[in-house]
């Protein structure tokens, strides 16, 4: 499976993402962030819409200082299955974000278009230790 991104560039020596670079962050092994990955699957009609509507979404949460990265992958093979990769300085973080957004109504209005097919928030003790 190839994958390519649309958001991941550094911004000096911060750890935010911003759309459209080409270079991947890299965390410290001491980082105590939140990853949120969000699965979706969008019909070929809607694309450009659902990526000029997650390209705002990304503004907006990179704009928080509790938002660490945020990055919208695609599988190469299937344009229509994209992973929205965020990181936030807790789940509690994320969900605001979410609600501030109004994420929840916005799916209402449009359904299955702004909300992921599947959800999974990782909290630092989620991961394996080595």
């Amino acid at each position: 499976m190839t994958t390519s991104t649309l958001a991941s560039a550094t911004e000096g020596n911060q750890s935010k993402t911003k759309i459209f670079g080409d270079q991947s962050v890299k965390r410290p092994e001491t980082s105590r962030v939140v990853t949120v990955v969000s699965s979706f699957t969008v019909p070929a009609a809607r694309q450009t819409l659902w990526t000029e509507t997650w390209q705002r979404l990304a503004q907006l949460a990179l704009a928080r200082p509790e938002c660490k990265d945020f990055r919208i992958l695609r599988n190469g093979g299937d344009m229509g299955h994209i992973i929205v990769l965020s990181e936030w300085t807790s789940a509690g973080e994320y969900h605001r974000f979410v609600r501030e957004t109004s994420l929840l109504w916005l799916d209402r209005v449009m359904p299955g278009f702004l909300l992921p097919s599947e959800l999974k928030v990782l909290e630092p003790g989620d991961w394996p230790r080595k």
